[in-house]
Order: structure tokens, then sequence, then C-alpha cells
């Protein structure tokens, strides 16, 4: 059985590649019983679809210079970035 940390380590890590069936069913039977690691995927969940409809603004902002929306799409990787490896 995993503990809360190895769960939200699975949870993140699922975020960037594929799990192993092994780690699928780990993190499945954790989150079965985990209230607040339940929590944090949704929150994860949230997170990830928050940037994605950042990524998709900045894409076509008319108006917008280039090296403007590359700023803007780099600063919010780093956001995102920092975010992940604070945990």
């Amino acid at each position: 059985m995993l503990n809360c940390k190895q769960a939200s380590f699975l949870a993140s890590k699922k975020r960037d590649s594929k799990l192993t069936k092994t780690e699928v069913i780990a993190l499945w039977s954790h989150l079965l019983m985990c209230r607040l690691c339940r929590r944090y995927v949704k929150s994860l969940d949230q997170l990830h679809k928050t940037f994605s409809v950042k990524d998709k603004m900045t894409e076509n902002l008319p108006g917008l210079p280039a090296s403007a929306r590359k700023r803007i799409t780099d600063m919010l990787k780093k956001m995102q970035q920092s975010s992940h490896d604070e945990k």
C-alpha cells in the first residue's frame, strides 16, 4: 500500500508520462481509501485544465507580438514547473 507522499508523486507523474500497471493499481487502491489524496488529484486535474486554457489563450492573442506571447508562455511554464518541483 502506498503512503500519501508516494501517491501524490504517482498522481503528478501520471500527468507527464504513462504509469505502469502496477503503479496504476497502487494509486487507484490508495485513492479508494484516502480522501485527501483524492482531493489532491482533483486539484491537479483543475490546475491542468487551467494551464491548458492559458496555453490556448496565449496562442492567438490579436495584436500581441510573438515575443510577448513567448514570454507569457515561458513564464506560465516556469510557474507550472516550480509548483511541480515543490511537491
